[in-house]
C-alpha cells in the first residue's frame, strides 16, 4: 500500500510540477486555504473531546477522518476543475 501511495503522489507532482501551467491565484483565495484544513482539525478537537471523555476515542479518529478527506476532495476538485 505504500508503494502505491508513493506512485500516486509522484504521478500528481511530476503531473502538476510539469505538465499543466498555472495560472495566477488571487492572493484572498491564498490566504484563505488553509482554513480550509484548520477548521476540520479544530472541530475534531472540539467535538473529539466529548467522545474522548466518554472513553471511546476512536469515534473522535472517525469524525476527523471523515472531515479531512471531505474537504480534501472538496479542496482538490475545485483547485483542479477545468
Amino acid at each position: 500500500m505504500l508503494i502505491l501511495l508513493f506512485i500516486n503522489h509522484l504521478f500528481s507532482f511530476v503531473y502538476n510540477k510539469y505538465m499543466v501551467k498555472e495560472k495566477q491565484k488571487d492572493i484572498g483565495t491564498i490566504f484563505f486555504q488553509p482554513y480550509a484544513r484548520i477548521i476540520p482539525m479544530h472541530l475534531t478537537i472540539i467535538l473529539g473531546s466529548i467522545f474522548l471523555l466518554a472513553d471511546i476515542p476512536q469515534i473522535a479518529l472517525v469524525i476527523f477522518l471523515l472531515l479531512k478527506t471531505a474537504v480534501d476532495v472538496i479542496m482538490h476538485s475545485k483547485e483542479h476543475k477545468k
